[in-house]
This record gives C-alpha cells, sequence and structure tokens, in this order.
C-alpha cells in the first residue's frame, strides 16, 4: 500500500482505502475468536453459535454467495410484478475501459447511461408521458476471464406500465439502435467530465465496429418466476 502510489498510480488509479479494509474484514470471516452469536430456539431449546461474516461486497465467497441469493429472492417477491422481464446487457470498448478503472465514479454514470437508454427507446414506444417501465441496473466490473471489464446488466420489464398500474407488453426492440443511442450518451458524458476528446470521440464514430454493444434476446416470460430468479442472481452476480 505504501509504494503503490509510486509504482502503481499512473497506470492503475488511486489505491482505494475501500481495498484494504475488504481484504482484513475477509481475513477474519467465520473465525469463532473474532465474535460469533449464539442462536436458540424458543421452542425445542436447541442452540448453537454462528461466527460473525465479514458481509463484504463480491470478495468473500461466502458472503458474496448469501448476498445474491437474498437478494434474488427478496427481488423476486418484493420487486418483480408478474409480467414479461428482459436482460439488457451494455458495454463498451476496450480503449475507454481503462478511464473507468481509474475513476470509479464513472461507473454510476455509465449506468444512468444504460438506463436513459431504455427510457429513450421506450418512449419512442410508448409517446404516453405516464407510461413507465421497471428497471434494475447492475454494474459489473469484470469478465469471463476475470480482467476489467466495465459493463451494465440490466432487469427491465418487457413493456410498461400505465398510472392505472396495467401492464403494456413490448412487441419488439431495435437493439442496433439501442446501441447508437448508447454509444452517444456514453460520449456526452464522457465530453462533459473531459475525460474524452472530440477528436477521439469522432475516430471512433468511423470506426467499423464501434465497440459498443447492446444485447437484450433474452426475455422470461410472467410464467417462469424460477428462470426470473436465476437471471436476477447473474444480473447481480
Amino acid at each position: 500500500e505504501k509504494i503503490y502510489p509510486e509504482r502503481y498510480e499512473e497506470e492503475y488509479g488511486y489505491f482505494r482505502k475501500i481495498i484494504s479494509s475488504t481484504i482484513h474484514k475477509y481475513l477474519d470471516c467465520g473465525i469463532m475468536e473474532n465474535g460469533f452469536a449464539r442462536v436458540r430456539c424458543p421452542d425445542c431449546g436447541h442452540d448453537y453459535f454462528v461466527a460473525f461474516s465479514c458481509k463484504t461486497r463480491f470478495f468473500c465467497p461466502s458472503c458474496a454467495e448469501k448476498r445474491t441469493l437474498i437478494w434474488s429472492a427478496w427481488v423476486k417477491t418484493r420487486v418483480l410484478k408478474d409480467v414479461a422481464h428482459r436482460q439488457w446487457v451494455f458495454t463498451i470498448p476496450k480503449v475507454l475501459r481503462n478511464l473507468f478503472y481509474k475513476d470509479r465514479r464513472l461507473l454510476a454514470e455509465l449506468a444512468r447511461c444504460a438506463a436513459a437508454t431504455i427510457m429513450e427507446l421506450y418512449k419512442a414506444i410508448f409517446p404516453d408521458n405516464h407510461f413507465r417501465p421497471s428497471i434494475i441496473a447492475s454494474t459489473q466490473t469484470f469478465g469471463d476471464l476475470l480482467i476489467w471489464h466495465p459493463h451494465i446488466h440490466c432487469l427491465v420489464t418487457d413493456g410498461v406500465f400505465d398510472l392505472a398500474g396495467s401492464f403494456h407488453p413490448l412487441l419488439g426492440i431495435d437493439s442496433d439502435q439501442a446501441t447508437s443511442i448508447f454509444r452517444e450518451k456514453v460520449f456526452a458524458m464522457m465530453k462533459e467530465r473531459n475525460r474524452i476528446s472530440d477528436g477521439l470521440v469522432e475516430n471512433m464514430r468511423n470506426w467499423r465496429h464501434s465497440g459498443f454493444s447492446v444485447h437484450n434476446e433474452v426475455v422470461i416470460n410472467e410464467n417462469d418466476r424460477e428462470a426470473l430468479e436465476r437471471l436476477a442472481q447473474y444480473v447481480v452476480h
């Protein structure tokens, strides 16, 4: 940690304090000497001890899995309506990814760009100002090979609700148009924060393959609640 600024900060960004605290909490996780709770059944009197856990986000395998299962079950029973849902995945080109590594605050803005893209597309199909989809957006920062790969997963109703709570299903969506809209929103956001030059933006617009993509072909029908829970787990895994 002491040598990090000199050796690594320029390439990887500043050393975040949460890294040290997360590691130290994980090393103490599940060890009885570090504290425990006594759980007792009021009916039969049986009791047992449970060691305190670190509850860190996506670092401790045990706590992360428990968090994912509890969250997905809560979302399925308390948040998601009995309507069809669609998964959206928003990705950005490699040339931009390191900027998000150095400044993690941009990740929240990236999620807002994704949500705004969905809202704009739905607005074009359902122009009534009172119609709204439901969106859960989750930021992920790694890919299949555990390399730095910031992207956004969204769990979205495959349609909109009106003020009376009635659901209006979506008949179709243009993923190519979604990619173009998302690209321009990311460019605008990064230009506003002086993270990207006008020259690079114009150059990237002329690329044959932009590196931006929006995938939205996974749809869960309204009756498949188990599949919806699995998808919710995947979105925040």
